[in-house]
């Protein structure tokens, strides 16, 4: 098929130049045979590109850094359900890395015993695509589970597993801004800076639909770490981090803007200023319809500004302390009560982490609160009482 439209390619150009000075047609009429064959002309080249994509199919005990080298862009290097054993594996421009299950957990990789970083994206655009898979145990100094600069890839159903780095054990960005939608970044501990995810020097990714739980980091930012970078988070659970650090839920400095939308920051564990939130230095994130809760450990406060230079907005946003901490702190003031934002428990159906569901009474519903917007990830979710009966009261009600 493939050879087929290539032919029909070359010999439609030829035809296309004796349309062009075809004799005895008028100027309309060449005009429209012209048109007409530079028509079929694009479809055969469109056909020629789109069939040269191949799947390259690798199996557990095979190479997936093999199988990436010997793609091609518009490929797909199609893992088999199972547990690999592969590190400082270096992604390729255009290539699509995927799983046959399509989810996280019908592909393990593992970078055990080579400790190395599982994942490199180096130069790769969007057309670089990468899903359903688990990367675990890596180890690195910039980025444990995938190190990316330059780079804007797409990721989807994917999840980072105890990962280890001094920055961004999870996902490590420098200058990158990739589409994060689905993924799992879960129990990776950086050594200093954003133990889930760092984002450096211009990296703005655009996170949708994501969790982020049981982060570590030893400085700053157990789960979210942002320096000059600018990402957008929308309807993103955080929660459970650590309780050393800054900044549990967040970190920002040096003029880093994120946009958070409907993220829920929850059992914030931080035993220092900001337990959900510090921020430093021209800082100025925006948080729309975001809820900032704390594990019931005692913390100075919830939401801390460093210095007078951060410029932080807070709208419809619900900040709730257990064992009633001080909210904000710093150069924040107290926002309770202004531009919606609220302090009142957010009713919780479960205390287990990350389970941001919320009662019927919870002001995070719509109808519960002035703004009428949802507050954090999730709305109603608590199931109701079932009352115990037996399989003999169940037989007589037909009798």
């Amino acid at each position: 098929m493939c050879i087929e439209a290539i032919v029909m390619y070359a010999m439609l150009c030829g035809i296309g130049k004796v349309a062009c000075v075809a004799f005895g047609l008028s100027t309309q009429e060449r005009r429209m045979r012209l048109a007409t064959v530079m028509l079929v002309l694009a479809l055969a080249l469109t056909l020629a590109i789109t069939c040269s994509a191949t799947i390259i199919n690798v199996s557990p005990g095979g190479s997936i850094q093999a199988a990436i080298t010997s793609a091609s862009p518009r490929d797909t290097v199609l893992m088999a359900n199972g547990y690999y054993t592969e590190s400082g594996i270096q992604m390729k421009a255009g290539v699509t890395l995927t799983s046959a299950g399509g989810d996280t957990s019908s592909v393990i990789i593992d970078a055990i015993p080579a400790c190395a970083c599982v994942l490199y994206i180096v130069d790769c655009g969007d057309t670089t695509h990468l899903s359903g898979f688990t990367l675990s145990t890596g180890f690195g100094t910039n980025g444990g589970g995938i190190m990316m600069s330059n780079s804007s890839p797409v990721i989807e159903n994917v999840r980072v597993f105890g990962c280890m780095a001094d920055h961004g054990a999870g996902i490590y960005l420098t200058n990158s801004s990739p589409t994060l939608t689905n993924c799992l970044l879960d129990q990776n501990l950086a050594f200093v800076n954003g133990g889930n995810l760092a984002c450096f020097s211009g990296s703005d990714p655009d996170v949708v639909d994501c969790t982020m739980m049981h982060g570590t980091a030893g400085e700053r930012g157990s789960s979210l770490f942002c320096d000059d970078s600018s990402p957008t988070i929308t309807e993103t659970s955080v929660c459970a981090g650590s309780a050393s650090g800054l900044g549990d839920g967040i970190f920002c400095t040096n003029g880093a803007a994120p946009t958070l939308t409907n993220v829920t920051f929850m059992e914030c564990q931080s035993l220092n200023d900001g337990q959900c939130v510090y921020l430093e230095l021209s800082a100025a994130p925006t948080f729309l319809n975001c809820c900032f809760t704390s594990s019931g450990l005692l913390a100075p406060s919830l939401v801390h500004g460093a210095d007078a230079s951060i410029a932080p907005t807070f709208s419809n946003c619900n900040v709730w302390g257990f064992n009633s901490p001080p909210l904000y702190s710093g150069t924040i003031p107290n926002q309770t009560g202004s531009d919606y934002n609220i302090n009142a428990d957010p009713l919780y159906c479960s205390n287990t982490y990350c389970d941001a569901w919320v009662d019927a009474a919870s002001p995070h519903l719509p109808e519960n609160n002035d703004a009428g917007l949802l507050i954090g990830r999730y709305g109603e979710g608590c199931d109701s009482p079932v009352e115990a009966i037996s399989w003999g009261a169940i037989k007589a009600m037909y009798r």
